[in-house]
C-alpha cells in the first residue's frame, strides 16, 4: 500500500499542528478558570480523552493523502476505439490525377473506412487551412455517412493544406471527450495529397496516439481545375502568371516515420482503397496498448483510515462524558431489569393461572371417581375443558350427558353450543343456539353473549362461502387459459407439420419420381391404391409429431446458451458487424438526412468564403 498524493503530507501536518495548538490552548485557559473558582483540575480520563481525540484526526489528515492497495488485475469490458479522420479540402484536392479526383477519391476512403470499422467511435474534420469539427465521436455509421457524402459539392477554389495545425488541434478533441488533462489514447486517419506549405511539419504527438496518413496523388501530379457551380470547366489554377501543378510530396509522408512512434502511411491511386490495412494497424496497436495497462487497477483503501479515526474519534467522547454516562446507564440498567421482573411475573402468573385451572380440572376428576356422577358435575368437569382449550373433550362429554336440554342450565346449554361452534359444526352449534335464545330463563347477560355466539358463526359461514366461491372462479380461468393455451400450440403445430409435411412430399416427388412412375405403369392395371390410406398415414404422422412436441414441453425446453462477453477486439468486431446488418434506416430518416446534406454544404462554403486570404501566399 501507499498514498499516492504523499505531496499533500507537510501542508497536512501543518494544520494538524495548528489545530492541536488551538484546542490544546482553549482546553488549558478553561481549566485555569475551572482550578480559580471551583478548584476543579482536569482528570486523567479527560487527559486521555483529548490523546485520543488527536490521534483521531491525525487517521482523518492520512486519509486525504488517498491510500491505494497494490496493482490488481480485473476482467472489464473492451472500450471502444476513438479515431478521428481528418479529410484535406484543399484547392490542390482538386487535381484529376487520381479518378475522379483527389477529393472525390478522399471521401469515397473515408466512408468506405466508416462502413468497416466496427467498434470505433468516429470524429470527422475537414481542413485547409482552418479546421472544422463536422462530427463529434459517433459509432452511427448513417449520420458518418450522410455527412461525409454530403462533402462532394462543397468549393474548393481556395485554401492551402495546413496539415500541422489540424492534428495539433485534433488532438485536443482527445481531451475534450475524456475531460482530462492528458492525451488519451486513440487513433488519427488523414487522407491528404501531402503539400504542407509550411516551412517544416511542428507536431507531437504522444505515444498513446496512433496516426496513419493516407496519400492521394501522384508524384507526376497535375493542373489544378477550376470548375463552374455547373461543373463547367473554366481555366486551370494560376500563381504568380504561372500554371500550378500540384503533386503528392511523399518524401513529406516518409519522413515522419522518425518523428512518430506509432506511424504508418500509404499512397494510394485510382483503383485500390487501403482500409482493411489501415484497420488492422489500428487494431494492432490498440490491442497491444490495451493488454499493457488497461486491465490494471490500485483498489481504494481509504477505509484502513477511516475506521481508527471512528474508533477513536467515539471512545474519546465516551471518556470526556464519562460520568454524565455512568448515570446514564445506571438509569438504563435499572429500567431494563425491572421490565425484566416485571415480564417474568407476568409469565409465572400466567402459570400459575394455567396450573390453577388444571388442578380444578383433576379436583373434579377426582369426585366424579369418588361416586359423584351427576349430570351436573360433568357439565362443570365439560365448562373446564373449554377453559384450559380442549373443546373436543367438552363435546364428548356434552353429546353423552346432554339428552335433555330442557332440564340443563342455561350456562351449560351456552357452553355446549359453544363447544360445538369450536368443533366446526356450526349448523348444529346455531340450531342449539336458536333454541336456547327462545327460552325466557335467560338473564340480558346470557342473551348477549348468545346473539354475539350467533354472528360470529354466521360471519364465519359469508368467509367461507366467499372463500369456495373465489377458489371456483379461479379455477375457471386457469382452466380457460389452460384451454385457450392447448388451443394456440396445436394451431402452431398444425402449421409446423402441415409445412413439414409438404415440404417432404416435395422432396418425395422430386427424388422418386422415376422410379415411382415405372411402378406405378405395372400397378395400375392390377392394383387401386385408396386415397384413404395416404390420409390416415397423414393423420397418424400429425399425431406422433404432435405428442413428440407434448414430451419436450413437458420436460422443459433447453436453455439457450447465454451470450458472452466479447474476449477479443476481433470478437466485438464481428458481433458489431452483425448488429449493423440487422438494421434498417427508415425512409424518413434517409430524407431527414439527405436535408441535413444540403445544410451543411451551405454552411461550410460560407465559412469558406468568410474566411480572410492574404495575397501573395499559396492557396492550394
Amino acid at each position: 500500500m501507499n498514498f499516492e498524493k504523499i505531496s499533500m503530507l507537510p501542508a497536512m501536518l501543518v494544520v494538524l499542528i495548528l489545530f492541536s495548538f488551538l484546542v490544546l490552548r482553549y482546553r488549558s485557559n478553561f481549566y485555569n478558570l475551572t482550578k480559580r473558582f471551583f478548584f476543579r483540575k482536569s482528570s486523567k480520563i479527560n487527559n486521555l480523552s483529548f490523546i485520543f481525540f488527536i490521534i483521531s484526526f491525525l487517521f482523518l489528515g492520512g486519509a486525504t493523502l488517498d491510500l491505494r492497495g497494490k496493482p490488481i488485475k480485473i476482467e472489464s469490458d473492451i472500450p471502444d476505439q476513438k479515431t478521428i479522420v481528418l479529410i484535406d479540402a484543399s484547392a490542390s484536392m482538386l487535381v484529376e490525377d487520381v479518378r475522379p479526383n483527389r477529393f472525390q477519391k478522399a471521401l469515397l476512403m473515408a466512408r468506405h473506412f466508416v462502413k468497416n470499422a466496427a467498434g470505433h467511435q468516429i470524429s470527422v474534420v475537414l481542413f485547409s487551412d482552418s479546421q472544422t469539427k463536422l462530427i463529434p465521436f459517433t459509432d452511427d455509421i448513417d449520420l458518418l455517412d450522410a455527412k461525409i457524402g454530403g462533402l462532394e459539392d462543397i468549393d474548393l477554389s481556395r485554401g492551402g493544406s495546413n496539415i500541422s495545425l489540424a492534428i495539433n488541434e485534433s488532438l485536443q478533441y482527445f481531451k475534450e471527450e475524456e475531460s482530462s488533462t492528458e492525451i488519451s489514447q486513440g487513433n488519427l486517419l488523414i487522407f491528404t495529397d501531402s503539400e504542407e506549405h509550411e516551412d517544416a511539419m511542428q507536431i507531437q504527438i504522444p505515444s498513446t496516439v496512433n496516426v496513419a496518413f493516407v496519400g492521394v496523388g501522384t508524384v507526376k501530379g497535375g493542373p489544378i481545375p477550376i470548375r463552374a457551380r455547373t461543373g463547367g470547366f473554366q481555366k486551370y489554377k494560376e500563381f504568380n502568371g504561372k500554371r500550378v501543378i500540384s503533386k503528392l510530396n511523399e518524401s513529406m509522408l516518409s519522413s515522419l516515420e522518425g518523428k512518430i512512434e506509432n506511424y504508418k502511411y500509404w499512397v494510394v491511386q485510382s483503383y485500390n482503397i487501403p482500409t482493411e490495412e489501415v484497420l488492422s494497424f489500428f487494431r494492432q496497436k490498440f490491442t497491444s496498448k490495451l493488454s499493457k495497462g488497461s486491465s490494471i487497477v490500485k483498489p481504494v483503501e481509504i477505509q484502513k483510515m477511516l475506521i481508527p479515526f471512528f474508533v477513536f474519534f467515539i471512545v474519546s467522547t465516551i471518556l470526556r462524558q464519562f460520568k454524565s454516562l455512568r448515570h446514564v446507564a445506571f438509569i438504563a440498567f435499572f429500567l431494563f431489569s425491572y421490565q425484566n421482573n416485571v415480564k417474568a411475573n407476568e409469565e409465572k402468573s400466567a402459570e400459575e393461572i394455567q396450573a390453577e385451572k388444571m388442578k380444578q380440572v383433576e379436583a373434579i376428576k377426582n369426585k366424579i371417581k369418588d361416586g359423584d356422577t351427576r349430570d351436573k358435575r360433568f357439565f362443570e368437569l365439560a365448562g373446564e375443558y373449554l377453559k384450559i382449550d380442549k373443546p373436543e373433550e367438552a363435546l364428548k362429554i356434552y353429546e353423552e350427558r346432554a339428552t335433555d336440554l330442557n332440564s340443563m342450565d342455561a350456562n351449560d346449554a351456552i357452553n355446549y353450543g359453544t363447544s360445538l361452534l369450536l368443533n366446526k359444526r356450526t349448523k348444529d352449534g346455531l340450531s342449539l343456539f336458536r333454541y336456547i335464545e327462545k327460552n325466557d330463563k335467560l338473564n340480558d347477560e346470557q342473551k348477549e353473549i348468545v346473539k354475539k355466539n350467533i354472528y360470529s358463526a354466521l360471519k364465519e359461514i359469508e368467509q367461507k362461502k366467499k372463500q369456495e366461491q373465489k377458489q371456483k372462479e379461479q379455477e375457471e380461468k386457469d382452466k380457460k387459459d389452460n384451454k385457450d393455451k392447448k388451443d394456440k400450440n396445436d394451431k402452431k403445430d398444425q402449421g409446423e407439420d402441415e409445412k413439414k409435411d409438404s415440404k417432404e412430399d416435395q422432396k418425395d416427388s422430386k427424388g422418386k419420381g422415376q422410379s415411382n412412375s415405372q411402378s406405378n405403369k405395372q400397378k395400375r392395371p392390377n392394383e387401386n391404391n385408396d386415397p384413404k390410406d395416404d390420409q390416415q398415414n397423414k393423420e397418424k404422422k400429425k399425431d406422433k409429431k404432435k405428442e413428440e412436441k407434448k414430451d419436450q414441453r413437458d420436460k422443459g425446453e433447453e436453455k439457450r446458451p447465454e451470450k458472452s462477453k466479447p474476449k477479443s477486439v476481433d470478437e466485438k468486431e464481428e458481433e458489431i458487424k452483425k448488429k449493423r446488418k440487422m438494421v434498417k434506416l427508415p425512409a424518413k430518416l434517409k430524407q431527414v438526412l439527405n436535408n441535413d446534406r444540403n445544410l451543411q454544404k451551405r454552411v461550410l462554403e460560407r465559412i469558406r468564403n468568410s474566411q480572410s486570404q492574404q495575397r501573395n501566399r499559396k492557396d492550394w
